[in-house]
């Protein structure tokens, strides 16, 4: 190909390369800008760190000195409690002789504990129950009882009884008595009649048991006091100046006598049942002072006396076994076991580690150290569980900086919020500490803010778009600008 033909290829493709752009520039719709509306929310700036988690409590175990384990007693990933032998390079017998006596001073403790602390609430509840139940029960037979007595009393007192004239030569008739005596007195109604303007004659002079005038009736019972007991005279008779007495009870009745062991029976079984039952209240309140009483001090001392027995016991034989067991020095899961039952140790056997408490650990570089203190809420990213985020808050800052390649980094600890069980001790992070926020502000994306003089934005009205000023009063991390200067609700559209 020639030099004119290459030159005119070259100049061919310019042309369609231009006349491409020109049609893409002048065939685009004319609004193809984005646009946001200013609303209300909360803007939030925060630094992004790197971290790691770290265990609370991490323990590598091991022994003083390089010995063949006679005994590995856990395996990887077992629970174990503080004071559980681990591993023996000595003899096994001792251990698990020690493991014996660490479960006597768990159970004196407890029975120490027991006794201290009484029963518990529920027990407690019901010894008040049956306290109630006892004072409940001693009314009712009281009451009861009382009623059987002077039921029996009143059959004693009100059966056969009659009126009695103090004249041997009396020819009336003698008055009918009749009721009920309600009344705990014994002894004698005198009934003295005497001649009145009553429509039968006569009236009545009581006095004995009760004093009380009546008139005289031919046709129906007179009550001669508030004892229960009436009389009624037979009319015709001639009863001027008449005495008559009712003696309570009537000794001469020929049933007198049965009705008087009845009563003397009632009395005697009423008296018995009440003190039942005055026993039994008595004792279900000396039963729950019993139980909720602080115990005795000779039990107390007994009580201490056997967790000191126990305690000296366990100390004895961790004297006996001295360097030869791995305890553990508290409740944690057995991790990193390096050396099996029968090898010999050399260095550390076993780690254990605590897996319920955590601190984050995060390293914050000098350039914002001085934006962080604590208390300030974090955001935690797990690398594990990317889609997880846990909250925490800074707990602690390093006054003292460690330098790695010349940069100097403060470390400082976050507290969790929340452990869920996928948590391990080593795990890598990401953390965004909240440095400042502002809730309920007017706020827009930052990319529609223009700084290159000063903060501005444009504004659509209508169809015109024209560029306005704002303050900005915080540029977010999430993405958004807190601003004044515009009005709730209007749009911005991007530069």
């Amino acid at each position: 190909m020639s030099k004119q033909q290459r030159t005119i290829l070259v100049l061919g493709a310019v042309v369609l390369v231009i006349g491409t752009v020109l049609w893409v520039v002048f065939s685009r719709p004319e609004n193809t800008q984005a646009e946001a509306v200013v609303d209300r929310g909360d803007v939030t700036r925060s630094i992004t760190v790197s971290g790691y988690l770290e265990a609370d409590n991490v323990a590598d175990l091991s022994f003083p000195q390089s010995a063949r384990i006679t005994a590995l007693l856990v395996r990887e990933g077992d629970w174990v409690s503080a004071g559980d032998v681990l591993a023996t390079t000595g003899n096994g017998a001792l251990a698990a002789e020690r493991r014996a006596a660490s479960a006597n001073v768990t159970e004196a403790v407890a029975a120490r504990d027991e006794l201290l602390n009484g029963l518990t609430l529920e027990a407690r509840a019901v010894s008040g129950s049956t306290v109630a139940q006892a004072a409940e029960a001693l009314a009712t037979t009281r009451v009861t009882e009382a009623n059987r007595v002077a039921q029996a009393r009143a059959n004693l007192y009100s059966t056969d009884l009659v009126a009695r004239s103090t004249d041997a030569k009396e020819d009336a008739t003698r008055p009918t008595v009749s009721g009920s005596y309600q009344c705990k007195e014994s002894g004698v109604y005198t009934l003295q009649v005497y001649r009145s303007n009553a429509d039968s004659g006569y009236s009545l002079r009581i006095s004995g048991l009760e004093s009380d005038t009546k008139s005289v009736s031919y046709t129906q019972p007179v009550a001669i006091g508030d004892c229960g007991l009436s009389v009624q005279f037979t009319e015709g008779d001639l009863y001027s100046n008449s005495v008559w007495e009712i003696t309570i009870p009537n000794e001469n009745s020929s049933t007198y006598l049965s009705r008087l062991r009845t009563y003397e029976l009632t009395v005697a079984q009423a008296e018995q049942n009440i003190t039942a039952a005055e026993y039994t209240y008595q004792l279900a309140q000396d039963v729950a002072t019993r139980d909720t009483a602080a115990p005795r001090v000779e039990a107390m001392l007994a009580a201490n006396a056997a967790v000191v027995s126990a305690q000296a016991n366990l100390e004895r034989i961790d004297a006996l076994l001295g360097d030869e067991v791995l305890v553990a020095p508290f409740d944690g899961i057995v991790s990193n076991i390096t050396t099996r039952e029968g090898e010999t140790a050399t260095g550390p056997v076993l780690s254990v580690v605590a897996n319920d408490r955590f601190t984050l650990i995060a390293r914050i570089p000098e350039i914002d150290i001085t934006r962080v203190k604590t208390q300030q809420p974090a955001v935690v990213f797990f690398d594990a569980a990317r889609d997880t985020p846990i909250t925490a808050s800074v707990s602690y800052i390093a006054p003292t900086a460690s330098v790695i390649d010349g940069v100097s980094y403060y470390e400082t600890s976050l507290t969790l919020q929340s452990y869920p069980d996928w948590l391990r001790d080593g795990l890598n992070a990401d953390i965004d500490i909240e440095i400042e926020n502002q809730t309920d502000v007017l706020r827009i994306p930052t990319r529609f803010i223009s700084t290159e003089k000063e903060a501005t934005v444009l504004v659509r009205k209508g169809n015109t778009i024209a560029s306005s000023s704002v303050n900005i009063l915080l540029t977010g991390t999430d993405g958004y600008a807190a601003i004044s200067g515009l009005k709730e609700g209007d749009t911005v559209v991007a530069p």
